[in-house]
């Protein structure tokens, strides 16, 4: 009896130890576990300040980028507006000068035409060695600005009005400064005929093309320059839709689109007359027709 009583003891102790064992055993694979959870959710949360910093540094970077883009736009604009100054055109009514630099956008690739005007340019610049690049604030400004900030700041408002006429008619940063000149100086000479003048008027005002609410798409992935168009019209590009959308020139959509193979839907009605497709016949012959009638606008009497 004494036996069985120790072995039942003996039993008893050693069943004991190994359930010790067994619960110390799960306590310490649960405090394994808690700290394995506590671990991985302090990677979780460097992973969010890092993808937070990712976000961050890229939208400070897109916006960099477009300011940088937007200054840039700026700095081509003003330089284009400075060739107008420099004639002494930028008093010249707007839907004006737009005609006349239509019409002798059509004749800067043919070569008669654009050596006689890069010549005059030459020729300009030779004989106007010390002229203001930007022209005289005092002849365009309100009177009543007389802060001289505020000042520049009109004069350079009124450049870049300019400059985006110029880039409009087709001709950009690219184009020759004294081929642009040259038309400039033609343009001029010509202020004086009161026919040519209407004509050019009215030439600029059905070139002018409202904005319209547009989508384009691709059928395949486009390159940088091309984004970079469309990104230049102010139109964004959305990702689950993979499709480019926004208020743009609808005729320069059509053409940057057109270069990629893409096609441009239109989500509502211009609010201007123009928006046509550059191929349209009514719109080539009102070009000839408004131009002038010795088929440059601009040339003279050749």
């Amino acid at each position: 009896m004494w036996r069985a009583a120790g072995a039942s003891a003996n039993w008893v102790a050693m069943e004991t130890i190994r359930l010790k064992r067994k619960f110390k055993s799960a306590m310490a694979a649960i405090r394994q576990r808690a700290k394995s959870e506590a671990r991985l959710a302090e990677l979780e949360r460097d992973l969010e300040a890092i993808d937070l910093q990712a976000s961050i540094r890229k939208d400070a970077d897109a916006r960099r980028n477009d300011q940088a883009k937007r200054k840039s736009r700026t700095r081509r604009l003003l330089r284009l507006g400075q060739r107008i100054a420099q004639t002494g055109l930028l008093k010249l009514d707007p839907d004006v000068l737009r005609g006349a630099l239509l019409g002798a956008a059509r004749f800067k690739s043919d070569p008669y035409w654009r050596a006689r005007w890069i010549a005059d340019g030459d020729a300009f610049l030779d004989s106007n060695a010390g002229i203001e690049s930007s022209g005289r604030a005092e002849d365009i400004l309100d009177e009543k600005a007389e802060h001289v900030v505020a000042r520049r700041k009109a004069h350079n408002r009124r450049l870049i009005e300019a400059g985006g006429i110029v880039e409009q008619a087709g001709f950009d940063g690219a184009t020759p400064p004294t081929l642009l000149l040259g038309i400039l100086l033609a343009i001029r000479s010509k202020v004086s005929d009161e026919k040519r003048i209407a004509a050019w008027k009215g030439a600029g005002a059905k070139a002018v093309v409202a904005k319209s609410p547009v989508e384009v798409r691709f059928p395949k992935s486009i390159d940088r320059a091309t984004s970079a168009a469309l990104e230049e019209l102010s139109l964004g590009f959305d990702r689950d839709r993979r499709v480019w959308h926004g208020t743009a020139n609808l005729e320069a959509a059509r053409r940057i689109a057109a270069r990629a193979g893409g096609r441009v839907d239109v989500l509502g009605k211009a609010s201007g007359k123009a928006g046509r497709a550059p191929g349209n016949r009514r719109n080539k012959s009102a070009g000839r027709t408004h131009i002038g009638n010795t088929g440059n606008g601009v040339g003279g009497d050749a």
